[in-house]
């Protein structure tokens, strides 16, 4: 079953006054103002802020996947605004990884998400592995 998206009639979860707030967002920086950086330990911080923004304007399913994605022109713009915001909140490096044609924003939170998870989890085993050979 599809969630309306936020332009949908008056069954729409999103206020009107809510969706017309988001063309006014004139950098994604003011709201969320730590930039994700592979090298950094700031992903849970940046993600925790990066949602509650989203959701302040009543666009968390685009990054949680409530919302399915569908061919209509509300749901393509409003996927476009999250995407714009998630590669203005994001390093260079970062962005390079995760930047690919096609992809809903969905996609790209997901993207973003397990290459932290990998990350960690690299860190976790070279972690392991040195305390291994330093018990040897």
């Amino acid at each position: 079953m599809r969630t309306s998206s936020a332009t949908d009639s008056s069954s729409s979860p999103v206020p009107a006054d809510a969706i017309a707030s988001v063309i006014n967002v004139a950098s994604v920086k003011t709201h969320v103002p730590i930039t994700l950086d592979i090298t950094g330990s700031n992903y849970s911080q940046w993600s925790t802020l990066f949602t509650v923004f989203v959701g302040k304007y009543g666009l968390l399913g685009f990054i949680n996947g409530t919302i399915e994605p569908i061919i209509d022109e509300p749901y393509r713009w409003q996927d476009f605004v999250v995407h714009w915001w998630l590669y203005g909140s994001v390093s260079e490096e970062i962005f390079e990884m995760i930047i690919k044609p096609n992809q809903t924003a969905r996609q790209t939170w997901t993207a973003i998400e397990k290459l932290f998870r990998d990350n960690k989890e690299s860190h976790a085993s070279k972690r392991s592995s040195i305390s291994s050979s330093k018990g040897t």
